[in-house]
C-alpha cells in the first residue's frame, strides 16, 4: 500500500510541478535558489514530492525490492498521466495504450 501512496504522490507532484510558477532558469545559481525559495507554490509541491521520496526509502527498507520498485514506478507513471489529464493536458492514444500495458504488467507481477 505504501508503494501505491508513493506513486500517487510522485505522479501528482510531477504533473503539478509543470503547472506551478517555476523559478526562472538564468545562469546564476544564487538567483535561481533565491527565486525558488520565495515561491511558496513551487516549494509546497516540491516539498510534497520530497516527502514521497522519504516514504519511498522507508518502503524500500521494509518490503521486498523486486515487488516495491516496479509497483511504485508503474503507479507513478499512471498517476502522472492521470494528474496531467485532470490538469487539462491532452493525453495521446499512445499514452493510454502504454498505461494499459503497464496495468497488464502489474497484474502479471502481482499474480
Amino acid at each position: 500500500m505504501q508503494c501505491i501512496a508513493v506513486g500517487v504522490i510522485w505522479g501528482a507532484t510531477n504533473a503539478g510541478l509543470k503547472y506551478v510558477e517555476r523559478p526562472p532558469t538564468d545562469a546564476k545559481l544564487v538567483s535561481e535558489l533565491t527565486s525558488a525559495l520565495t515561491n511558496w507554490r513551487w516549494l509546497a509541491v516540491y516539498g510534497l514530492n520530497q516527502l514521497g521520496s522519504l516514504l519511498y526509502f522507508y518502503t524500500l527498507a521494509s518490503s521486498e525490492l523486486s515487488f516495491a520498485v516496479p509497483l511504485t514506478q508503474a503507479t507513478t507513471l499512471l498517476s502522472t498521466i492521470a494528474a496531467a489529464s485532470v490538469l487539462g493536458e491532452r493525453v495521446s492514444a499512445r499514452a493510454i495504450a502504454g498505461c494499459g500495458f503497464v496495468l497488464v504488467g502489474m497484474l502479471i507481477m502481482l499474480s
